[in-house]
């Protein structure tokens, strides 16, 4: 969702998207409806040019994200599933000479963070939570269950962007 709302205050004047997914993984088709859910509340129109499904793999999303910059080169951004199929999207999207395409991922990867260091990368931003929280919170959850004491049977973590303004915050070589 907060990809689609970065996309938003981008983009104000609305686009073209497109899609890398993997519809057999749950967790990526929450963070696709969550990102068309925020874009659908756009003033101005987003259009969703072109889905892919990437069966999660690197070398699918750049073969589907060439062929769709192929078809549509005015594409506006292209929403990820998860940060390695944004990296194959940037890939595509290098190799057609396109610098106007913003790239958004979910996931806060090292290998992202880096990406977005770089001055003129087409990385608008990945969402991402922090493993290290999610841990602790598991731990916290385990310790009560163990000792009989009450506990949330549902736990959210915080999700937040990581950007180029930020990405220093997090580091590069590692997770956050």
């Amino acid at each position: 969702y907060i990809c689609g709302e970065d996309l938003i205050e981008k983009a104000p004047d609305g686009g073209k998207v497109a899609i890398l997914e993997c519809p057999t993984q749950n967790s990526i088709n929450d963070r696709i409806t969550g990102f068309e859910e925020a874009i659908s509340k756009a003033e101005k129109g987003f259009e969703v040019v072109a889905r892919e499904d990437t069966k999660g793999e690197f070398d699918k999303a750049l073969e589907a994200a060439k062929s769709i910059l192929a078809e549509y080169p005015d594409v506006t951004a292209i929403m990820c599933g998860n940060d390695q199929l944004a990296v194959a999207a940037k890939t595509a999207v290098n190799l057609a000479g396109l610098d106007k395409v913003m790239i958004y991922g979910v996931d806060g990867s090292p290998d992202i963070k880096k990406e977005l260091k770089k001055p003129e990368t087409q990385i608008a931003g990945t969402a991402a939570q922090s493993p290290i929280n999610i841990g602790k919170k598991a731990s916290e959850v385990a310790i009560s269950i163990l000792d009989g004491d009450d506990y949330e049977k549902e736990t959210y973590e915080e999700v937040f962007m990581i950007n180029k303004d930020n990405v220093d915050m997090y580091g590069t070589d590692g997770w956050q």
